[in-house]
């Protein structure tokens, strides 16, 4: 048994390998399973073509409705910038007139949260510039917004501040 090859192993021991003999109707089976396995994996195939047919048909719409839309005219983008800044300008102005009773000058906070608007005004040329340049952008139109809002907060907290040492420089001064 030393110098057989393989092959005379096998033969020589093929009586022991065919021990368990398949069952009446195997071959049919293993067969219709098969033809079963060929069956879904075509089913499979048929339904990646469908669903790739599909997404290209979906982007070439998408494709097709962008190309559709013309941006918006820069004039009608400018005239709602303007209805916002004028909605907001106004608001200002009117928080601003309540402080005409006080001269800001006097306190050295008021300066700083002049500056402070001075910069946010700014920045918000800046916003209108940009999205004169690049057509109507959302972020930059709600940052305009918050630089208003921004505008506003800074007025009320510069009337309290203000209100709030005027109480303290009376309560100072009033005799006890």
């Amino acid at each position: 048994m030393e110098n057989h090859t393989l092959d005379e192993k096998i033969i020589s021991i093929r009586d022991k390998l065919d021990v368990n003999l398949p069952v009446k109707g195997h071959e049919a089976r293993f067969a219709q399973k098969l033809r079963n396995r060929k069956r879904q994996k075509t089913s499979i195939i048929w339904w990646k073509y469908a669903a790739a047919f599909a997404m290209l048909i979906s982007l070439a719409g998408t494709i097709w409705l962008v190309r559709q839309q013309k941006p918006e005219p820069v004039s009608s983008i400018e005239t709602e910038l303007d209805e916002l800044e004028v909605y907001y300008t106004t608001r200002f102005h009117e928080e601003f007139s309540r402080l005409d009773t006080y001269n800001l000058e006097e306190y050295a906070f008021a300066r700083q949260l002049k500056e402070d608007l001075d910069q946010i005004e700014i920045s918000n040329e800046n916003f209108r510039k940009m999205i004169r340049e690049q057509g109507k952008n959302e972020y930059l139109i709600d940052a305009m917004i918050e630089n208003y809002q921004m505008k506003l907060k800074i007025l009320r907290k510069l009337k309290k501040l203000i209100e709030k040492t005027e109480k303290t420089h009376e309560t100072h001064q009033s005799p006890s």
